[in-house]
């Protein structure tokens, strides 16, 4: 702080008649002193900033007690992976008697990529796949092991979470400013959850702008869907730089990029599921069940899916039919405790 007062060039004037050391002295301390509280008030204002910076990260980081979701603790690595659950059954069981609910007993817990599987098989008897394309990605498959004894299975493959897919610049930047990064690798690149974020970066580069604008993957859909939709949600977003006819083609385009990358990516991960369940024989026809409202609902993504199996797979994509399944987590799940309760 003294350095700060000493390092000044300084202009001070001095009202009086006739100036004297003994004056000079006194205004030349006042001014000292003076200059030394204002930088002892401005040291002390930033110290202050900077211990509630802190403490509002401490509190953020901090572990949290009380009712949480799973996602919350997930987030905080308080060690949900190495819970020793038990039989999850019983524990609901349980917890549903502590409530109140005595009257309600589970015979089946499973995810919804197996419900759709299960649904879609009810219907198609030939279904070895299910899937879930919407807000995330996975997908399951039914298993056959009679070379070691064992009855057939469904794998739930968690396949969200595949990768080795090799990443673009973009994708790398996505993941590092997600919730988890380095996980769901393959779901950030094909999912309803993240390409709308994946789009927003990429027309942040293509128009070079100061700031990276937030769409949508409902907006995608509708930008790709309608031209004149597109104006409108394009200006409402990015203001008058999207007025430009050029520039809304080339978001068009852009948007229509993203979706099918996501619809060829998804596609090579079930080839390479039929493979595996094919063996060292051919793929055989069959029903790949699939819930979700990308699949549903985004333009191009069912034709670029079937383009790209075809692709892969030459004339046993013949036999393939991609098949959505509506309510299938709903209806998969009581079948599998229709099926439990009859055992």
């Amino acid at each position: 702080m003294q350095e700060e007062v000493e390092n000044k060039s300084v202009n001070l004037a001095v009202r009086t008649g006739s100036v004297s050391g003994r004056v000079l002295y006194q205004a030349l301390r006042s001014f000292v002193q003076d200059q030394r509280s204002a930088v002892a008030n401005r040291t002390a204002r930033k110290e202050s900033k900077e211990r509630l910076k802190l403490a509002k990260m401490e509190r953020k980081n901090a572990p949290k007690h009380g009712r949480q979701t799973v996602k919350q603790l997930i987030g905080q690595g308080q060690g949900v992976e190495s819970m020793d659950i038990g039989d999850i059954n019983d524990l609901l069981e349980q917890a549903l008697i502590r409530k109140g609910f005595s009257n309600i007993k589970p015979v089946a817990i499973l995810n919804d990529t197996v419900a759709v599987l299960l649904a879609s098989a009810y219907t198609y008897p030939d279904t070895r796949i299910g899937s879930i394309y919407a807000t995330g990605y996975n997908t399951c498959y039914m298993e056959v092991m009679p070379a070691v004894g064992r009855p057939a299975c469904i794998i739930n493959m968690e396949s969200g979470a595949f990768s080795k897919m090799i990443p673009s610049k973009w994708d790398l930047e996505l993941d590092r400013a997600s919730e988890q990064p380095g996980r769901q690798r393959l779901e950030k690149m094909v999912s309803g959850k993240y390409i709308g974020e994946l789009f927003s970066r990429l027309t942040k580069e293509l128009l070079d702008l100061s700031t990276k604008p937030s769409f949508s993957t409902v907006d995608m859909s509708a930008i790709m869907e309608d031209r004149s939709v597109a104006a409108k949600i394009l200006v409402d977003i990015l203001g008058n730089v999207a007025e430009d006819e050029e520039i809304i083609e080339k978001l068009r385009n852009l948007a229509k990029a993203i979706t099918i990358r996501s619809a060829r990516i998804v596609a090579a991960s079930w080839a390479g599921t039929l493979w595996h369940i094919a063996g060292s024989g051919r793929v055989e026809p069959q029903h790949i069940a699939v819930d979700g409202s990308l699949f549903q609902h985004m333009p191009y993504v069912q034709e670029n899916v079937r383009r790209a199996l075809y692709e892969i797979l030459g004339d046993e994509a013949g036999g393939l039919e991609p098949v959505l399944v509506k309510d299938g987590s709903s209806i998969g799940a009581a079948i599998a405790a229709a099926v439990a309760t009859c055992r």
